[in-house]
């Protein structure tokens, strides 16, 4: 008996103790409740359809027994609860729309992992409108937006892009797709929130996904413009570096084949880990977009976090200071180069402007 033929009469130990070998999507189409709730989060693809479907360990009754809260249904577990907390992976309107976005993830996808992803045959329709776009749509001012949906159309084959979690951890895009109808899993950031940085709901969702690429071994194209973790005070607090820091191990222990596209910003150790820096002797093919900009941190920061500690000066005065910080940067290199040389009116000179402008 093959392995198709054992889960089929085996369904339910299937899903519940092998959740990663078989395929399984589950779509929730009235109140799902207590086990059957557990099932979802085991499923590779759970779809929550608005005002009909909850999701809850126990309902209303039981809560309010047992901690006095007096909520209904939608209150408890409704798709504005797990859409955002990223329970589940896909938000629909009617039933008619979440079987039409199950079929359309089951045909990126084998049965189960020991088996091959499906190809779809020729001829592959391209977004010519996406297409003719792709030239001009990155802005060289890190600071400014664009459409990352529009890059993904450009390059992917006409209307097979799928993202999965379109609901929380908005930075992170995610999804399925086809590049000559072969299945390939697609990363993009959205610099429209949190300037595209790594959030730690974007982690949540990225490992999530990347476990999933793993078990069915699909190849990953990567748009990488990422600034870096997400900093402030609101970002501690969710745990950013405990959730990023999962991200970066899952990205590290992959295996499948990686296309990593530089398309503008790929700084920090976020940025490193989302091109396999460290990782040259695995399948994995870079290249810069003609706006590709990458390293560390960028020069403008790292200047003024060195000279200022960290006090970022105002817009109008940031071009002097920029071109004071790169005079200094000039000064150190020539005075590293001069430390062998016995004391000189020059090196004194040099000396001098070094203090003037660290003061």
């Amino acid at each position: 008996m093959n392995f198709d033929m054992w889960c089929a009469r085996n369904s339910s130990y299937c899903n519940t103790t092998f959740p990663i070998l078989n395929l399984t999507v589950l779509t929730l189409s009235g109140p799902v409740v207590g086990f059957g709730s557990g099932r979802a989060m085991l499923s590779h693809f759970t779809i929550m359809v608005k005002k009909i479907s909850q999701l809850f360990v126990a309902g209303p009754p039981v809560v309010k027994y047992a901690t006095h809260e007096d909520l209904n249904k939608e209150q408890l577990g409704g798709v504005d609860i797990h859409g955002e907390n990223g329970s589940v992976d896909y938000i629909v309107n009617t039933e008619q729309e979440a079987f039409q976005i199950a079929a359309k993830f089951l045909s990126y996808l084998p049965s189960n992992a020991n088996s091959s992803n499906p190809t779809k045959v020729g001829p592959y329709d391209i977004d010519t409108e996406s297409l003719e776009l792709l030239d001009g749509l990155i802005p060289i001012e890190r600071r400014e937006i664009y459409d990352p949906y529009i890059l993904i159309n450009g390059v992917v084959d006409r209307d097979t892009f799928l993202e999965i979690g379109n609901s929380y951890g908005n930075s992170m895009i995610v999804g399925l797709s086809r590049i000559k109808g072969c299945t390939v899993a697609i990363i993009a950031q959205n610099p429209a929130y949190f300037g595209g940085s790594l959030t730690a709901k974007g982690s949540e969702k990225l490992t999530r996904f990347l476990k999933l690429t793993e078990t069915f071994q699909i190849p990953i194209v990567s748009f990488v413009d990422m600034p870096g973790f997400a900093v402030g005070s609101i970002a501690e607090q969710q745990g950013t570096i405990k959730y990023g820091g999962e991200a970066i191990i899952q990205l590290y222990q992959s295996t499948v084949p990686w296309a990593s596209i530089i398309v503008r910003r790929c700084f920090g150790v976020a940025g490193g880990a989302l091109v396999r820096v460290f990782e040259l002797d695995k399948v994995h093919f870079r290249c810069g977009w003609p706006s590709g900009d990458w390293g560390s941190l960028p020069i403008e920061v790292g200047l003024i976090s060195m000279v200022d500690g960290g006090t970022i000066v105002d817009d109008q005065y940031f071009p002097t200071m920029l071109i004071l910080r790169c005079t200094l940067l000039i000064l150190i290199q020539l005075l590293l180069l001069m430390q062998l040389m016995p004391f000189t009116i020059l090196k004194g000179l040099m000396l001098f402007l070094l203090l003037l402008l660290l003061w």
